[in-house]
């Protein structure tokens, strides 16, 4: 796995300082940068260096600011950095919140479940541009002949499509399938039909 290149967004130095030196003592983490910046120049920094990781805290930082980082850095995993208790719409459009009084190992979890969802990412890199849209007929509830057509393709061909997506994969139901979508971010919950395949 390639090293995690950390962003901490802060005007506090003293919780810059404190992630900064609980990152360098996570010994399974293999980090590439950790850098600390303001939340007037994030947008600097990121096209110079965009990291993973970005440890926000999430008063320092408008709703706007947020969806162009979002947008910069699809990749990324955002986590709010709370000093006190915020009401939701803070930190609702955060991936993981932690508080400054959470245990150094609650961030070492959020950093391995990032890990396992980059390796969920890997699996989903082998499928082509046109499985990831199969899979994602299959999730809504399409039929074959409803995916040819929404592809402009033969019914064959979806077919084709389907059987490599089974043999790379090893997912043999649209249960399956629409966990993987999801967990691969191919598709959002609220995308899928509210009868769920079989």
């Amino acid at each position: 796995m390639k090293p995690l290149n950390i962003l901490i967004v802060t005007s506090s130095q003293i919780i810059a300082a404190g992630l900064h030196a609980t990152l360098q003592r996570m010994r399974t983490l293999s980090t590439g940068d950790i850098c600390t910046t303001g939340p007037d120049k994030v947008a600097d920094y990121i096209e110079q260096n965009p990291a993973r990781l970005l440890l926000i805290d999430p008063i320092g930082i408008n709703r706007a600011d947020l969806d162009s980082l979002r947008k910069s850095l699809p990749q990324a995993t955002l986590v709010a950095i709370c000093s006190c208790l915020l009401p939701k719409e803070y930190t609702k459009s955060y991936d993981y919140t932690l508080s400054i009084y959470d245990n150094p190992s609650s961030l070492a979890d959020i950093i391995g479940r990032m890990n396992t969802d980059a390796a969920n990412n890997e699996d989903t890199k082998s499928l082509s541009q046109r499985e990831k849209e199969v899979v994602v007929g299959i999730v809504k509830g399409l039929s074959n002949k409803e995916i040819a057509a929404e592809m402009n393709v033969s019914v064959n061909t979806v077919m084709t499509h389907r059987r490599n997506i089974t043999a790379k994969l090893q997912i043999h139901s649209a249960a399956g399938l629409t966990i993987y979508a999801i967990v691969s971010k191919l598709v959002r919950l609220d995308e899928i039909s509210t009868h769920l395949p079989v």
